[in-house]
């Protein structure tokens, strides 16, 4: 399945869902699961929101564009717009997972909205967290040829912020009070399903150095 959909900031660019096997989105749909109380922070035109719902999960949304956020309303309970680094953040009932998904890159602080967003999750509640790993092999090469050059999308995306090697992923969560549970990571390999064999293979072999192989990294983070 591939989407297009709205950015989730004006300034950032319009990616789609990839809920292809051993993908980002898969990671995250399997993180959360079924039937979960949901907030998801950036939920952009609510192209995830569309499957987190089809789990039997009920979504809140943020999303800073009034555009994307009159999209995403269409499969979440409720959308608020706004800058999640200025909203209060109060909300009436609390939520079993956050989702940010390539959402941290971007933000001005991220590890104070993280210590913030304890407040809304429930006893037992996890954060299900996605950001791009700077340190991938590819990246690796073009320093190596002494070229850091930005790019509309992908890992040197210009809009970021932020760049998280597994490391400084690492010690941004556990500053933010949290550990990570469980960890995944996305490869970009060929999109066709018949090539699942080759997709787990090189899932599998991408497991054993996350820190090279990673795309991105996908994480579980529960409260320290």
């Amino acid at each position: 399945m591939n989407k297009s959909h709205a950015p989730a900031h004006p300034s950032m660019p319009a990616y789609s869902l990839q809920n292809r096997p051993f993908s980002t989105h898969e990671h995250i749909l399997r993180f959360v699961g079924r039937g979960k109380r949901v907030l998801e922070i950036g939920c952009a035109g609510g192209y995830l929101a569309e499957l987190l719902t089809a789990q039997g999960c009920t979504v809140t949304g943020i999303e800073i564009d009034p555009r994307a956020a009159s999209q995403a309303r269409r499969f979440c309970n409720e959308v608020i717009v706004g800058d999640a680094e200025t909203l209060q953040l109060k909300f009436r009932e609390k939520f079993d997972v956050i989702v940010l998904a390539d959402v941290l890159e971007h933000l001005r602080d991220p590890a104070r909205l993280l210590r913030r967003l304890t407040a809304a999750l429930k006893p037992g509640g996890y954060l299900v967290i996605s950001v791009p790993n700077v340190a991938n092999w590819t990246v690796r090469v073009l320093l190596l040829l002494g070229r850091f050059d930005y790019e509309d999308r992908g890992i040197l995306d210009r809009t970021h912020r932020w760049f998280y090697t597994l490391r400084s992923f690492e010690g941004l969560v556990s500053g933010a009070g949290y550990h990570i549970a469980e960890l995944e990571i996305n490869s970009p390999i060929p999109t066709a399903r018949r090539l699942w064999p080759i997709r787990w293979l090189a899932h599998s072999i991408g497991m054993l150095r996350k820190q090279f192989f990673a795309y991105q990294f996908i994480a579980v983070a529960r409260k320290a």
